[in-house]
C-alpha cells in the first residue's frame, strides 16, 4: 500500500528475484507492468522453473533498458538476503549502474526494512533520458 499510493502512469517494477512479481502483481494488481532481471515469472517462463540462475549483470542490464525504454519510472526491488536467486556483489553492480545511469527519486525501503531494498528512479528527463 506504500508503494501504491506514490505509483504514477508510467511506472513499472523491476524485480531480482523473479517470484517477486507474483507479489507485487497481487498487491498493485494487474495494471502495474513488472518486469524482472533474470525472467519475468508472469510473462516469459517458457517451462516450470523451481530454481531460476542468480540474476547477472550482463543479463540484467539489457532487461532494464528495455523495460526503461517503455516506462517514465523504474520501482526497483532488489533480492531478498535470504533468496537464492540473489547474488550481493552482481546486485550491488547493477544498483551502482543505475545509479551512474538515471535519477534515483527514492528509497522507500522502510516499507520492507530494508530486506529487499527498494529504489525508485526516474527514467526520463534525467541523466539517462531515452
Amino acid at each position: 500500500s506504500a508503494q501504491a499510493s506514490r505509483v504514477q502512469p508510467g511506472d513499472a517494477v523491476i524485480v531480482v528475484h523473479p517470484f517477486e512479481a507474483f507479489f507485487y502483481r497481487w498487491y498493485l494488481g494487474r495494471e502495474m507492468p513488472i518486469h524482472g532481471m533474470v525472467f519475468t515469472a508472469l510473462e516469459d517462463q517458457d517451462g516450470y522453473v523451481i530454481k531460476p540462475p542468480p540474476v547477472q549483470f550482463d543479463r540484467a542490464i539489457p532487461r532494464v533498458l528495455d523495460a526503461a525504454e517503455q516506462h517514465t519510472r523504474l520501482w526497483v526491488i532488489g533480492g531478498s538476503a535470504r533468496s537464492f536467486a540473489t547474488d550481493r556483489a552482481e546486485e550491488e553492480k547493477i544498483l551502482s549502474w543505475l545509479d551512474a545511469r538515471f535519477d534515483r527519486v527514492a528509497d522507500p525501503d522502510y516499507v520492507t526494512g530494508g530486506d529487499p531494498r527498494i529504489h525508485l528512479y526516474e527514467v526520463r528527463g534525467g541523466k539517462g533520458s531515452m
